[in-house]
């Protein structure tokens, strides 16, 4: 216990950045629904197929756990327990589809892909609460990332305290590395341990050619493990290799350079080696999925730059299912900030402020991420899915790059200036994580009557004795260039409701046209109608887009609710006796 204080105080500013982190991450994990990660419903399946004790999924084909079967099965392992004492028929009601979803980054509502209920509510229960306690697995090996990247800097810089803990608190806060360490998912603990790996290596080659061949085979054993979390880890074969190669060549020791391949291959293949031939039985082929397998040449020059907005944006931090962006003017900053570290590195050469073996750790650095970017660029070329989350493996030897490049603006003050750099990525992970995220899923807005009573629109309307329509208002603002009617109703529920209903809401011109329209189950699947207990006034909010054809026109605006599975709408009655279809909630003059 005071071996471990007494680390924690040698090492205060790491254990603040781990804690920072994992106040970051758990918050994007509570904040953001269960299974609105990519590929989460997937990733989760495998796991609960291993904690059922069903054996690996490969064996049982490509749908014994959705699309994720390929992926070999580490992480997987290592979070079934964490699960194993759930109820599986629970999963179901906790992936229903949005049928109303967008999946579309510039979508003003119905980014959620499935529905949410109170199911999911603090505190946990059943299912929920075991997706949420592997989402805090992915915490645990963010935090180890962060850990071994700064003992990966102080491996190849021992000097440079501030650098080492700068690159950690880099990596922790770029926004989208917090997201995903929140999600169920393996490519964390992928970076986990081929960071891992790239640390253990260079500690091998300083002490070469004392090296004992237990230490060999503890590396073959990360080489082995690498790919068993992701195949992604293979990368780091060739790279340890050269690594191990080059000092025994230089001593022109063909002993030294057999004993260290034979005995880490031998560990790595021996752990690893396994899993690519189950692959091969089973799916036909050794590497990649059923997409990428048969991938021919590389993506041209042209193609590669058209993915490259989308690659840059969700390596720094797209959420949801990649359709939740931050502003723009926030990934224009990140960019310039790289770009900065890359030529402070310029002003370092130039004016000879690094040791030749500080600059060969740097180009050896430079050298991994380059080959995880050329493996990465071979599976984009496959799939033309780019998300720059699989760049991550890389990502603690750029933060060591970048933070290296902006040390050398104000070498006196470095540790003054990474921490004003990373001071200012912690608060935009925190305001991505509390405000970003919960405002792409907005809670149901339950109001008193205090609220709704004083709503401009006051047309007390009945859908069929089920519903009441208590009031509206309506406003004009814009939004993707164009015009956007911003209508808010408030809806009663006056008896327990069986049916999910979803609202539309429609625009019309003065000649009867439609301009807008927007079908939508309420709060975005966030407050189904089902969940609704009578008495309860919601306040649902519909942003339409307004197709005006360039002219002012003076809208009409109508809303209704109907089951989206029969199609069957609710009838409206007025006060005064009038049935209509829907309701009309009145006139607004929208400008184009």
């Amino acid at each position: 216990m005071h071996t471990a204080l007494t680390a924690v105080r040698a090492h205060w500013p790491l254990a603040l950045t781990v804690a920072l982190f994992a106040l970051v991450a758990t918050a994007f994990s509570v904040t953001t629904p269960l299974f609105e990660g990519p590929d989460e419903p997937a990733h989760f399946a495998y796991v609960l197929h291993l904690a059922q004790g069903r054996g690996l999924p490969l064996l049982f084909g490509p749908d014994a756990a959705g699309i994720e079967t390929f992926q070999p099965p580490l992480y997987y392992l290592i979070a079934a327990p964490l699960v194993s004492w759930a109820n599986p028929s629970d999963l179901d009601a906790l992936l229903a589809r949005n049928p109303h979803a967008t999946n579309d980054a510039l979508a003003l509502t119905n980014r959620n892909l499935f529905v949410h209920t109170t199911r999911e509510a603090f505190p946990y229960g059943g299912m929920a609460l075991a997706v949420h306690l592997v989402r805090l697995l992915g915490v645990l090996f963010g935090a180890g990332v962060l850990v071994m990247t700064y003992a990966l800097a102080r491996e190849l810089f021992p000097r440079e305290w501030a650098l080492a803990y700068g690159a950690a608190a880099f990596v922790a806060f770029v926004p989208q590395f917090g997201f995903t360490s929140g999600l169920v998912t393996n490519d964390i603990a992928a970076t986990f341990i081929t960071t891992l790996g790239l640390w253990y290596t260079p500690r091998l080659v300083r002490r070469m050619p004392a090296v004992t061949w237990r230490q060999f085979a503890a590396l073959g054993v990360l080489l082995g493990l690498a790919p068993l979390t992701k195949e992604s880890g293979l990368a780091l074969w060739p790279c340890t290799a050269l690594a191990l190669a080059v000092p025994a060549l230089r001593r022109r020791d063909l002993r030294l350079l057999l004993r260290a391949g034979l005995i880490s291959g031998a560990a790595a293949l021996l752990v690893s080696g396994w899993w690519f031939v189950v692959r091969r039985l089973t799916l036909g082929f050794w590497f990649g999925n059923p997409a990428s397998a048969g991938a021919g040449e590389l993506m041209t020059l042209d193609g590669f730059l058209q993915q490259w907005n989308e690659i840059e944006i969700s390596f720094w931090g797209l959420f949801g299912w990649t359709n939740v962006p931050l502003p723009q003017p926030v990934y224009d900053g990140l960019r310039l900030l790289v770009l900065a570290g890359l030529a402070g590195l310029v002003v370092a050469a130039v004016a000879r402020r690094r040791s030749r073996a500080e600059w060969i750790a740097l180009g050896a650095l430079a050298g991994w991420g380059a080959v995880v970017f050329i493996a990465y660029v071979r599976w984009l070329s496959a799939t033309f899915q780019a998300h720059g989350r699989l760049l991550f493996p890389a990502l603690p030897a750029l933060a060591i790059i970048v933070c290296a490049g902006l040390a050398a603006w104000w070498p006196r003050r470095a540790g003054a200036l990474l921490f004003a750099v990373n001071a200012a990525l912690c608060g935009l992970s925190l305001w991505s994580a509390l405000v970003v995220v919960p405002a792409a899923y907005p809670s149901p807005h339950w109001v008193p009557e205090s609220v709704w009573a004083q709503a401009p629109g006051r047309a007390p309307a009945n859908l069929s004795g089920q519903v009441e329509l208590l009031g509206h208002e309506l406003g004009v603002s814009r939004a993707n260039g164009g015009p956007l009617l911003n209508v808010t109703a408030y809806w009663r529920a006056t008896v327990p409701l069986d049916i999910d209903y979803t609202v539309t809401v429609q625009v019309f011109d003065e000649n009867g046209q439609r301009i807008g329209h927007l079908d939508t189950y309420p709060d975005n699947g966030l407050a189904l109608t089902r969940d609704w207990r009578p008495g309860d006034v919601l306040a649902d909010r519909y942003p339409v887009e307004i197709d005006t054809g360039g002219r002012t026109v003076n809208a009409t605006v109508v809303i209704g609710m109907y089951d989206l599975k029969t199609g069957k709408g609710l009838p409206v009655v007025y006060a005064d006796g009038r049935r209509t279809a829907r309701a009309t909630l009145g006139q607004i003059t929208i400008a184009p």
